[in-house]
């Protein structure tokens, strides 16, 4: 599937689709249209393309575009200044893709490769762009969250760069013998206009995107991320699922102080370290909540996956992606409630995912006492009924003795 986004550039997106029909291109294709500038009342589509209005910038639409889209096994994406010059560029570029490659092309001698890798820098997207659906989906994230164009390149280049550096294998493919012309204005083939302009609705946005690439950059953050690649690639492939770790509002409704105590304490000094190794050995994280304010400790980050309240964990996360999933532990609240029986707890999960092993840390969660019962009836009662669905283990399983 490919996407190509658009903003107040009907001509120039016509030329693109009309470039790509005269290519022969077959593969299917979405025009996202920004419509808070004009909704291209006469574009002309090709019969394998659709057009989609909608108000947002470059990287949110790329984004959207993937939350609907989360089990395609490509993702392309042309600008609305590219025009594609060899026949069946798409499909070539899919298939060098794969699963777990990027793959770019020439354009014209716009992006100055060379230079790039002769310093060993990372190198810039150039033609048309394309990804392996498992390569998009280990990320996480097609476009980095929190931008609205800028910087839409560089977190994907530095990302590549840092796979290329950490790992034995390849990740990245040129095609030279591909031509996707890249007409920006800085190669004189056509005019600067308004949608040049690092501006939108009177505010210069280029200076906000770049804060929010090199925060997320030097967070640590990336370095989890390409851990979690190579994990997912190589087969070592663990979740962790975190449900309803509440602040105090959410568990207020208890009057019980002692209970309280005792849960932020399993919190800090189990399911904190937990959360924190998962993330540095590239584990994917599944958050499932009810709505009420998670502590401050495991807010979810770019990247991880979040499950509303009592939803199924399959329908909220990429089934590509959980087939590639081996062991999923789980920690949270509370065990004989939302653990036991929510449609994102142990035993939902085991029907609708029979063949992912699932593993219940038993130090990492407390019972509640509930239908006449004391919290430790409850806790005995859950967990006996629950080995009928899972493993039961401690932290000592993840954090070590």
């Amino acid at each position: 599937m490919w996407l190509l986004s658009s903003r107040g550039r009907p001509e120039l997106c016509q030329k693109t689709l009309d470039a790509c029909a005269v290519a022969k291109m077959a593969s299917p294709g979405i025009v996202y249209v920004d419509t808070r500038v004009s909704d291209y009342p006469n574009l002309k589509l090709p019969n394998n393309w659709t057009k989609v209005l909608g108000n947002k910038d470059l990287a949110p639409s790329k984004q959207e575009f993937y939350e609907h889209y989360k089990d395609e096994r490509f993702y392309g994406f042309l600008a609305d200044d590219t025009l594609p010059q060899t026949e069946y560029f798409d499909t070539q570029i899919e298939e060098a893709a794969k699963d777990w490659f990027f793959v770019d092309c020439y354009d014209g001698g716009y992006a100055n490769r060379g230079d790039h890798l002769s310093a060993g820098l990372p190198i810039p997207f150039s033609g048309a762009h394309g990804w392996g659906g498992k390569l998009v989906r280990a990320v996480g994230w097609w476009a980095l969250p929190g931008i609205r164009q800028f910087t839409t390149g560089n977190a994907w280049t530095y990302l590549l760069h840092q796979l290329e550096i950490d790992s034995t294998l390849s990740w990245r493919k040129y095609l030279a013998d591909v031509t996707v012309e890249h007409n920006n204005w800085r190669t004189g083939n056509r005019i600067k206009d308004e949608t040049d302009n690092w501006e939108r609705e009177g505010k210069n946005y280029r200076d906000a995107d770049f804060m929010v690439y090199e925060k997320y950059r030097c967070s640590g953050e990336f370095n989890q991320i390409v851990k979690r690649v190579q994990n997912l690639r190589e087969g070592q492939n663990k979740a962790l699922v975190l449900v309803d770790i509440w602040d105090e509002s959410g568990l207020s409704y208890k009057k019980d102080p002692t209970w309280w105590a005792e849960a932020v304490e399993i919190t800090q000094n189990k399911i904190v370290p937990i959360l924190e190794k998962a993330r540095r050995a590239g584990w994917i994280i599944i958050h499932c909540h009810s709505g009420l304010n998670t502590l401050p400790e495991v807010v979810p980050i770019p990247g991880e996956f979040e499950v509303p309240y009592d939803a199924p964990i399959h329908l909220h996360c990429p089934k590509a992606l959980l087939s590639e999933i081996s062991t999923m532990y789980f920690v949270g609240f509370t065990l004989n409630i939302c653990l036991l029986g929510n449609q994102c707890g142990i035993k939902q999960t085991s029907a609708f995912m029979p063949r992912i092993e699932l593993i219940l840390l038993q130090d990492c969660t407390k019972a509640s006492a509930a239908e006449g019962r004391s919290e430790e009836e409850n806790l005995i009662s859950t967990l006996r009924n629950l080995k009928a669905f899972c493993k039961i283990s401690t932290s000592d399983n993840i954090l070590g003795s």
